[in-house]
């Protein structure tokens, strides 16, 4: 088949699905009656059926034309045949399997060889990622594409953790946490309290006489 036009790849094909409708073990009627059932002109399908005459792959026969060995190749696998397909297949993700952990193996050879400077201190952690983790962390959400915007906005305003601890208590009675964007104002709230809470000890205006992380009320320390 693989000398065929594509065309023919096609009509071979037909030819096989005709075989099976019939069952007669690859025998197949004249050309005008396989005509009639692929819907062609009788010469055009007379052209192809001797094309692929050449290659052996259908032979003409006094009442029309057989499939040589259609019935052979169609039959069911032997269990031999089956356990050899399946002793291959092993032996493929065998091969594949130790290639793969050969290759894990030889990059980190070359990570171990090519880390001399042990005393090199690590990068310093991406500040948007820092947040985004600590904003997860506290709500138990996940960050989607519609925080990034208010993420780089808690970063352009200088928020801290602290700050979003604060932000959290001050929302927790007045609405439910979806993202990033609704602790945003309270955060920025929080943060410009906390700047201005000398007056009260440290402690911004909103979270005095509110209940601690230890159980105590927060009080005003002159």
């Amino acid at each position: 088949m693989a000398v065929l036009p594509d065309r023919l790849w096609r009509r071979v094909v037909e030819l096989f699905l005709l075989a099976g409708r019939y069952h007669q073990d690859g025998s197949l009627p004249e050309t005008s009656q396989l005509a009639w059932a692929l819907r062609l002109p009788t010469d055009d399908l007379e052209m192809d059926l001797k094309q692929i005459a050449t290659t052996g792959i259908v032979e003409r026969q006094v009442n029309g034309w057989i499939i040589p060995k259609f019935k052979q190749r169609q039959a069911a696998s032997t269990n031999t045949e089956r356990s050899q397909a399946f002793r291959e297949k092993q032996r493929k993700e065998q091969y594949y399997t130790e290639d793969e952990t050969q290759l894990k193996r030889n990059v980190a050879q070359i990570n171990r060889l090519t880390d001399t400077d042990t005393d090199t201190e690590a990068p310093a952690p991406d500040p948007y990622f820092t947040m985004q983790r600590t904003i997860e962390g506290m709500t138990g959400l996940t960050m989607t594409q519609s925080d990034i915007k208010p993420i780089n906005e808690l970063l352009k305003a200088g928020i801290t953790e602290g700050d979003l601890q604060d932000a959290m208590l001050f929302l927790k009675d007045k609405k439910t946490v979806r993202g990033a964007s609704d602790l945003l104002k309270s955060a920025i709230v929080a943060h410009a309290k906390r700047i201005q809470a000398g007056k009260n000890g440290g402690i911004p205006d909103y979270l005095v006489g509110r209940i601690g992380p230890d159980g105590i009320p927060f009080q005003v320390t002159k």
